[in-house]
């Protein structure tokens, strides 16, 4: 009988190469010695660290098993940044995944034309992460993920009630 990858391992999967693709950036083993486990993120540069505080899912909950991220600058937590406008969200955005592989840019506009609601819209590769999951569905047993797409699972939908619609590159 196959054994198949737990979600919380897929979700380290997702971290580890999504965040994992910035040399400032370094995904600790999932620690699976008590529940919620834990997924250490350590960062070399506190701005980003804070930043990433600001954006990632901090918590995720499969069932009776919750998965937290800790992101962490010289082994204490980030501090999450305060946002009041989707601007300094924009920036907040470009300050954590700066750097990063897969992060193109930034933008940020209006839900729809004349909206009040401004929406953040982070930029990625058009590009597949894959990664080794026992995926029956798949003949190699791999996840195959669109980058934005891994991204929107591992970054916060809102930030302070701004929405963030994780996009891929025009081409």
């Amino acid at each position: 009988m196959p054994q198949l990858s737990p979600p919380w391992y897929t979700f380290w999967n997702k971290v580890n190469s999504a965040l994992g693709n910035d040399p400032n950036v370094s995904v600790g083993q999932l620690d699976t010695s008590s529940n919620p486990y834990v997924i250490k993120v350590t960062v070399s540069d506190q701005n980003k660290a804070n930043a990433l505080a600001t954006i990632v899912q901090r918590n995720q909950v499969f069932g009776n098993v919750g998965v937290q991220v800790q992101i962490l600058y010289q082994g204490q937590p980030a501090v999450p940044v305060g946002i009041s406008s989707a601007q300094q969200l924009a920036k907040v955005v470009q300050t954590a995944l700066g750097g990063n592989g897969w992060f193109v840019e930034v933008q940020f506009r209006g839900l729809t034309p004349g909206s009040k609601q401004e929406v953040v819209f982070p930029i990625f590769q058009k590009a597949v992460i894959q990664f080794f999951n026992d995926d029956l569905s798949d003949y190699y047993s791999n996840f195959n993920g669109v980058v934005a797409s891994v991204f929107a699972n591992v970054l916060s939908g809102a930030v302070a009630g701004i929405p963030v619609y994780n996009s891929t590159a025009k081409s």
